[in-house]
């Protein structure tokens, strides 16, 4: 008798954290439950428990804290040519404002050959208008300049709240597949994990190229996993319908506070790991896309690190051409060096 099928693994209910102050997120709470410095980190398959702290990672990634991609969005806009050319209107205005009288005939007055005189109702009339064009372009450029900053920061609020509404990110075990059991001691600090040798068997998941994997802090004293998810990475081949043999690097994220710890990179390289093993209905991923803002110099440089090439830009946000916003497409292919650069 043939065994039933297994039951599809379902998130929990998933909540916005749109109206939720930052000092009210978990995961701004982590230093008061752990001495997360002294910490080790597992890199292991995610499991249904996991996922409120994914989507808060996720939102707190895009849109929360000067470490986010809001916040590195924010900061070069100063630099970025829409404001350059708002501070130069800024400071005609400001130039034209403070003129108290021309030192020469107004260009009409010599056109028209008319008398010049000091002090003349010509006179204040040209300046006048000179000091009210000015004004109007100072107060119009500090508008345009509070408005885009503005939008801009809006943008990534809704990226995030549009993101965390798309089907993998609401329930990600059902999308990406759940291991039915888990070695505890894989993905332990300085071990390397074997998704073939961690998975007895996938609940849920789209495909079997299909992962989805977290970083777990394990407790200082006895070393045992903590359930506190301080990372997480998604693979997924079914973004391309026409081509599964692509897969696509999703939902990249790392607690702000422990960034730069290598973290981000093990998640990546986890995930290139799986996508290089020949899967069970023989199927093998040749290709792994990503698309990210290009805010983020650090995220950028640990990708093509990782080998991946930069393949396109698209510049403004749907709907919102003047916005300063950029996204980046990277692939990397991979052949027989991949192993290599994943060591």
């Amino acid at each position: 008798m043939a065994n039933p099928p297994t039951p599809i693994v379902l998130d929990p209910k998933p909540k916005s954290f749109a109206d939720t102050k930052p000092e009210d997120l978990e995961l701004f709470k982590l230093r008061e439950k752990i001495d997360v410095d002294k910490c080790t980190i597992r890199i292991r398959p995610f499991q249904p428990e996991d996922a409120e702290q994914v989507r808060e990672l996720f939102w707190v990634g895009l849109t929360v804290g000067s470490p986010s991609a809001r916040g590195a969005a924010l900061r070069g806009s100063f630099m970025r040519p829409n404001s350059i050319i708002l501070y130069s209107l800024f400071l005609f205005g400001l130039y034209l404002a403070i003129i108290s009288s021309p030192r020469s005939p107004p260009r009409y007055a010599a056109i028209l050959n008319l008398p010049f005189e000091p002090g003349s109702e010509d006179v204040a009339k040209s300046v006048f208008c000179r000091r009210l064009i000015g004004i109007i372009l100072s107060i119009v450029s500090v508008a345009l300049f509070i408005a885009h900053r503005y939008h801009l920061g809006k943008a990534f609020i809704n990226l995030a709240s549009f993101e965390l509404n798309c089907p993998d990110l609401m329930n990600i075990a059902q999308h990406y597949g759940v291991p039915h059991a888990i070695d505890e001691k894989d993905g332990m600090e300085g071990q390397k994990f074997d998704s073939r040798e961690r998975h007895t068997g996938v609940t849920g998941g789209k495909s079997p190229a299909c992962g989805f994997w977290v970083a777990e802090l394990l407790a200082p004293d006895d070393g045992k996993p903590t359930g506190i998810v301080v990372g997480s990475v998604g693979l997924d081949n079914t973004a391309i319908p026409d081509d599964p043999t692509t897969a696509q690097l999703r939902r990249m994220s790392v607690h702000p506070s422990l960034q730069r710890r290598g973290i981000g990179r093990r998640l990546i390289s986890q995930a290139l790991s799986h996508a290089s093993l020949l899967h069970p209905d023989g199927l093998r991923i040749k290709a792994v896309e990503l698309v990210t803002t290009g805010f983020q110099p650090s995220a950028v440089g640990i990708y093509e690190s990782f080998g991946w090439k930069r393949v396109k830009t698209d510049l403004g946000a749907p709907g919102r051409w003047w916005l300063d916003w950029y996204c980046v497409h990277y692939r990397v292919e991979l052949g027989s060096r991949y192993y290599d650069r994943v060591a």
